[in-house]
């Protein structure tokens, strides 16, 4: 076992020599295990150890339990530092609770120390167990590959080692360790799952523990690779000002990348990551649609897909303006579209839907105007005319884009909405191009 954990260590780069590494020990069988290991292997791999051990409160035999651990420190000329949790745990969540006030106090002591690492003993029927919880509640790749070698300073030189190796390596060693009763009662699932749920399993495979640490494995690799496209791809589709994706981009991603590029630019606006049905309802928004989102945030589909603390309305614009002439582009109002007026030296018929050919003395009759409710333009229909709200939605412009769309009237009609519609049969020695900036 012990030539095992070593490979492991030097497999992940879980301890780098020089390092001080604060390993983490309730005084049970698995935590006094990785401690002896860790501390016969601390000259060899050039580390520096030392031991925390933490009272929650919650039993009175846990005062005489740091004491032992203290006291079996000293045996290994290992420092121990020891804390208790400063006010009662609340009743709901008692274990998330425990479990929080534990790792707050071992990175308080790993910050004190300077220790670079924190060293728990979770081993392969740990990663069995987490892997069953969260199926059970429903995940996906990130919570099937349940438990990591190392997450971030937490390392788990124990993960790959089956619970009946510990039990040999107690015997060889003639270790001593304390009982916590809290593990045998059923109030908590964990508890459940190890001691109903994994035997039962193992009547249909006796090598249960491993083959699930396996598929955890092969799950968090997989993982691993997932994450780095989508990181990629936020870096590709990340608007930084806007703070925003690019959506065209967004929806050319395979779903599962997708799903993970949204978690990401929440956690990169909120600081948290989103659950599975509020990405889907990210995904499935149309446009000008919006969805709420925690801490107060909403993303909303305008042209991109934005996230911010709420959605502004939609801009208006009103502008009714003369044609010039000139060869030079000129602004339509503040609606980002811009039209340039030039004359041709012969007739030719308009060329592309942004340019439209006119005659010079029509223009006085001229006027470049912002849409109006019930705007229409000619139709073969049984009405002979249609809204030209139906001709956006026809060509799918978004509503965000249609607020500016400049139209070009004559005495009132409707003659010219560039890149959608023209009248037809006109020849002229004037050339109208418009163009919007985007």
């Amino acid at each position: 076992m012990r030539q095992q954990v070593r490979e492991y260590i030097e497999k992940y780069e879980l301890i780098r020599p020089g390092q001080l590494v604060l390993a983490a020990v309730s005084g049970g069988r698995d935590s006094l295990v990785m401690l002896h290991l860790l501390a016969s292997l601390r000259y060899e791999l050039g580390f520096s150890l030392a031991a925390a051990t933490f009272d929650h409160g919650l039993r009175a035999e846990a005062a005489e339990e740091v004491r032992f651990v203290e006291a079996v420190c000293r045996s290994m000329a290992v420092p121990c530092y020891a804390g208790k949790v400063a006010e009662a745990l609340p009743e709901a969540n008692q274990e998330a609770a425990a479990r929080d006030a534990r790792y707050a106090f071992l990175r308080r002591t790993a910050a004190e120390v300077g220790a670079e690492r924190i060293a728990v003993a979770h081993h392969a029927l740990d990663q069995a167990e987490t892997l069953l919880m969260h199926l059970l509640r429903g995940c996906g790749l990130e919570g099937l590959a349940a438990m990591a070698p190392q997450e971030q300073d937490i390392i788990r030189p124990l993960l790959e080692v089956l619970p009946e190796t510990l039990d040999a390596y107690v015997a060889e060693h003639q270790l001593e360790f304390c009982t916590d009763e809290s593990n045998f009662s059923p109030r908590y699932l964990r508890n459940n799952i190890r001691l109903q749920l994994i035997p039962q399993l193992q009547q249909y495979n006796p090598r249960l523990t491993e083959a699930l640490s396996a598929t955890a494995e092969i799950c968090r690799t997989d993982e691993q690779l997932l994450d780095q496209l989508a990181e990629e791809a936020l870096a590709e589709l990340w608007l930084d000002e806007q703070q925003a994706l690019e959506y065209e981009g967004l929806l050319e991603l395979p779903e599962a990348l997708a799903r993970r590029v949204v978690r990401k630019a929440f956690a990169l606006v909120a600081g948290e990551s989103l659950s599975y049905e509020h990405t889907l309802s990210v995904l499935a928004l149309d446009d000008e649609q919006a969805a709420t989102l925690p801490r107060g945030w909403v993303a909303y589909l305008r042209g991109q897909l934005i996230f911010a603390k709420s959605q502004p309305p939609l801009p208006e614009y009103d502008y009714l303006l003369p044609l010039q002439l000139s060869d030079k582009w000129l602004p339509i109002g503040d609606s980002g579209w811009e039209y340039r007026l030039q004359k041709t030296d012969l007739p030719l018929r308009s060329v592309g839907p942004y340019r439209l050919m006119l005659e010079e003395a029509e223009l006085p009759q001229l006027r470049l105007r912002s849409r109006r409710d019930g705007d229409h333009i000619p139709s073969q229909g049984r009405r002979g005319k249609k809204k030209l709200k139906e001709l956006f939605m026809e060509q799918k412009i978004p509503r965000f884009r249609r607020c500016g769309w400049p139209i070009l009237e004559k005495d009132g009609e409707i003659i010219f909405v560039p890149g959608l519609w023209r009248r037809s049969g006109k020849e002229g020695n004037v050339v109208l191009s418009l163009r919007e900036k985007r």
